[in-house]
This record gives C-alpha cells, structure tokens and sequence, in this order.
C-alpha cells in the first residue's frame, strides 16, 4: 500500500523518559494521546498544548496494549505482569 507523505506537526519528548512506547491511543475527538511504556506506565499527552498532562503508575510490568472506552470516560491497559486494568 502507498502512504501519501506526511509533515510531523508535534514532538512529544522528555529528558527524564528513557524507554520507548509499546502501544499509543488517540482519544476520539483527537486532543489526547495515551501512550503504554516500557517503564511500566501510562502517559497522557495533550496534543493541543503539546504537554504531558499525566503518568499513571500501577503495572508491574511494560504496558503492552491500551484502549478507550466508547463514551471515553475510561481506559484499559493491558500488561506483561498478566493484568488489566480500568481506568476512570
């Protein structure tokens, strides 16, 4: 498949983050970003501001997968520590 080329409009970026995403989620009307780490959190990215907004801590190993609920008023976060966890 082609993929029309496309110009990065936004860079998240941390001095304290040294691990790489394992999975990232768009909130529907698109202004958060939850992205699942390798250090065993969840970050919450505002991409209007351009701003982390929140780290959640809770697994105990990476986070491997992420979803919103429909109505966007929760989240569940899957991990290698062979848990899931809602988030509201």
């Amino acid at each position: 498949a082609e993929y029309e080329q496309r110009t990065v409009t936004l860079t998240f970026s941390s001095e304290t983050m040294y691990c790489i995403y394992v999975d990232m989620y768009f909130h529907s009307p698109g202004r958060l970003l939850f992205g699942g780490y390798n250090d065993y959190t969840i970050n919450v990215w505002d991409v209007l501001k351009g701003t982390r907004v929140s780290i959640l801590f809770g697994h105990e190993n990476r986070v491997s997968t992420l979803r919103l609920s429909p109505d966007g008023t929760a989240f569940c976060t899957g991990s290698w520590d062979h848990t899931l966890r809602i988030w509201a």
